[in-house]
């Protein structure tokens, strides 16, 4: 057994008897990972479904920023992608305003690390 393995299982066991703030204790155990993304993604759905909006937003963009965070490109994207995915499979479970507003956060977010990597590039 190891962390990489047995911090996901037992987030996933939490959420599955609905312990979601026992699931949130372990995050900062976790290393960065997909994995990781997707699992704050899982949260924040199952605060979206408890009706905890504003913790529900504030899970999906923890999910976003671990995705964006992860230095493998190919990885980045795959992570983005099922944060994605799992973000717009909550549109009728989440209100608009929040799914519209963490979309834009998101996209605000992607688009400075793009600038900065672009300057970055330029002045390196």
């Amino acid at each position: 057994l190891n962390k990489e393995t047995v911090m996901p299982q037992l987030v996933r066991a939490y959420l599955e008897v609905g312990f979601i703030d026992r699931a949130v204790q372990l995050l900062p155990f976790m290393d960065a990972s997909g994995e990781k993304a997707l699992l704050c993604a899982e949260l924040a759905k199952n605060y979206a479904m408890r009706g905890e909006e504003k913790n529900a937003e504030r899970m999906f963009m923890r999910a976003f920023q671990e995705a964006t965070a992860l230095a493998d490109e190919e990885g980045k994207e795959k992570a983005v992608t099922q944060v994605s995915i799992v973000l717009t499979s909550m549109s009728p479970g989440i209100s608009n305003s929040v799914l519209r507003h963490t979309l834009r956060k998101v996209v605000e977010q992607i688009g400075d690390r793009k600038i900065r990597s672009v300057t970055a590039t330029k002045n390196g």
